[in-house]
C-alpha cells in the first residue's frame, strides 16, 4: 500500500495545479474550488488501482475532478429542492390554519 501511495504522489501531485484551476474554473469560489481539489484527489487516492499505468494521469484526474463537480452540483440541487418543498408545505400547512 505504501508503494501505490508513493506511486500515486510522484504521479498525481505534480498535477495538484492542473486540478485547482480546473476546481476555480468550475466552482468560480476560492475555497470551494480547494475543496473540490482536495476531494478530487482523496477519489483518485482511493481508486488509483483503478489507473492504468502510461495512460494520461492528467486527464484522468481532471475527469475525476469534473464528475465530482457535477456530483457535488446535483446534491446541493437536490437538497435545496428539498428544503423548498418542505418550505410550501410549511406555508401551506400556515395558509391552511389561517382559514
Amino acid at each position: 500500500m505504501i508503494a501505490a501511495k508513493d506511486e500515486f504522489a510522484a504521479v498525481c501531485m505534480p498535477l495538484y495545479p492542473d486540478v485547482l484551476r480546473l476546481a476555480r474554473y468550475l466552482c468560480k469560489d476560492q475555497e470551494r474550488a480547494a475543496d473540490l481539489a482536495q476531494d478530487t484527489f482523496a477519489q483518485a487516492l482511493s481508486h488509483w488501482h483503478q489507473y492504468t499505468p502510461e495512460t494520461n494521469a492528467r486527464a484522468w484526474l481532471l475527469r475525476i475532478a469534473r464528475n465530482t463537480f457535477i456530483n457535488q452540483y446535483r446534491r446541493r440541487q437536490r437538497e435545496r429542492r428539498a428544503v423548498t418543498e418542505q418550505g410550501e408545505v410549511l406555508v401551506h400547512a400556515t395558509h391552511s390554519h389561517a382559514t
